[in-house]
């Protein structure tokens, strides 16, 4: 599985664009010699923890620009479509490459009401927003001469992966995880936006209360998408046999395109809830990470 999973970590979904101007309700693609050829890095969006499963639903809109970072129509938020095994364009709809040289990039998950704009609305909560622009260095600018347009996708949240493994091995049941900010001079944010040029965040609003966690389909860990943000401390909430239990955490960094681990522990006679164990790593060898760093 590992060497699996390193090869589609390095390997690109080849998207073949069709050069014409209109759109069409069947599958068809015909090849010609001016076709925009689109990669878009396929890790990015392996399932947490499934490193040989690739998805088979996600969307991401397009959107092209001139040498100056202005919107073209070429792409003008274009969605393209993973059925599993490859990416095309909705409708199959056709573009056509000219002499003009533009840049392009994209964003995930695709909203249709998306403006060309450098900023991406982030939440957070289930939900792992993505963004990419085409490597200029390695391809130069997109036209009709140099038709690969590669777009290299990048997380922008922080991962919060938390094991209750633990608890379960104990016989106990865990049927909620919340998470809250605990240091109101450093907080944790519910809303905000990620410039997909620069990485800067905006806009940013503090989480008022708490936010859950999702667990996961094997009911072994629970995952939280979080807005990046840096020397905070939080209060994580764990339902065990119907009962609450609160255990603090501080000096965290929340990177982006990072995975925080936690190892929680339970103790059934003590009836207490504990830390076995956090670490940060980045987020494509969050799936190959273990228990390596003792939380004191």
């Amino acid at each position: 599985m590992k060497i699996l999973s390193n090869y589609i970590k390095t390997a690109g979904v080849l998207l073949a664009v069709i050069l014409a101007g209109s759109c069409t309700d069947h599958d068809e693609v015909r090849e010609k010699t001016n076709t925009l050829k689109l990669l878009v890095s396929s890790h990015s969006f392996l399932a947490p923890d499934q490193p040989d499963k690739y998805p088979s639903t996600h969307a991401v809109g397009l959107f092209s620009l001139d040498k100056n970072m202005n919107q073209t129509n070429l792409l003008n938020n274009q969605k393209a479509i993973s059925n599993g095994s490859k990416w095309y364009l909705d409708k199959n709809c056709e573009v056509r490459l000219g002499e003009d040289s533009v840049n392009a990039y994209a964003y995930y998950p695709y909203d249709p009401n998306m403006q060309s704009d450098e900023w991406l609305r982030i939440n957070t909560g289930k939900t792992d927003y993505m963004y990419g622009l085409h490597d200029i260095e390695e391809y130069g600018y997109i036209n009709y001469t140099q038709p690969i347009a590669d777009i290299k996708m990048r997380h922008a949240m922080c991962m919060l992966k938390l094991d209750i493994r633990p608890i379960l091995e104990q016989g106990c049941t865990v049927s909620h995880i919340y998470i809250e900010g605990a240091d109101p001079v450093h907080p944790i944010y519910s809303t905000g936006q990620i410039n997909m040029f620069t990485d800067e965040t905006g806009s940013l609003q503090v989480l008022d209360g708490e936010m859950e966690c999702e667990i996961d389909e094997t009911g072994q860990k629970a995952l939280l998408y979080m807005i990046p943000c840096k020397g905070v401390a939080i209060n994580i909430t764990v339902i065990v046999n119907g009962r609450t239990y609160t255990l603090p955490v501080k000096d965290l960094n929340f990177g982006q395109g990072m995975v925080q681990n936690f190892w929680l522990g339970f103790d059934v006679a003590e009836e207490n809830l504990y830390l076995k164990g956090v670490n940060i790593v980045p987020w494509e060898d969050g799936a190959e990470s273990d228990l390596s760093t003792s939380y004191k």
